[in-house]
């Protein structure tokens, strides 16, 4: 009996060691199948975030129009100043830059006015629906301004870029479902 229940070559001995190595296989399987199911909640973590992101870089697109509509754009540019009361001397569009992703279209724009109607000018066209990014700065005072006035005028001229997106291979797997039907 004793050698029957301590000899691991016994038929008691034998039995043990393959109960020991199917309790083993049944561990490591448990582990790769909490793996799998760890990886799997992950993967729908990340597809949900994708697709939450995907929403949101379509709504950051629409803020980039796809069509170049020059005198739209002119047009709010001159409402714009209109509000704040800043003279538009002049407005003219420069011709375009294709770049990788968009169309950057600057207008080099002649103004007449005080300092804060500028700044408010600034200030809406930073609020407007489109990107618009201004630079290029030439700003004096305005010659023949008597000194008494209350407020210095100015006159300058500001270059106004804004910019319109192209659309690429990439929107069209987004529209039609993304990395989704891909697996196809």
């Amino acid at each position: 009996y004793y050698s029957f229940t301590t000899d691991p070559t016994s038929e008691l001995g034998v039995k043990r060691a393959e109960v020991d190595q199917k309790k083993a296989d049944i561990t490591t399987k448990e582990k790769k199948i909490q793996e799998a199911k760890n990886f799997y909640e992950n993967l729908e973590r990340k597809r949900d975030e994708l697709r939450k992101l995907s929403t949101e870089l379509a709504t950051m697109k629409s803020t980039l129009t796809e069509d170049n509509d020059i005198p739209a754009f002119m047009k709010l540019v001159l409402n714009e100043a209109k509000h704040v009361g800043l003279i538009v001397t002049s407005l003219s569009p420069l011709p375009s830059s294709k770049k990788r992703y968009y169309i950057e279209q600057p207008f080099d724009l002649s103004f007449q006015g005080v300092y804060v109607q500028l700044i408010a000018f600034l200030d809406r066209l930073a609020q407007a629906e489109r990107i618009v990014r201004v630079d290029d700065f030439t700003v004096k005072p305005r010659s023949g301004t008597s000194r008494a006035s209350k407020f210095i005028e100015l006159e300058g001229t500001i270059k106004v870029r804004t910019y319109v997106y192209l659309g690429t291979q990439e929107d069209v797997v987004a529209t039609s479902g993304g990395s989704d039907t891909l697996k196809k």
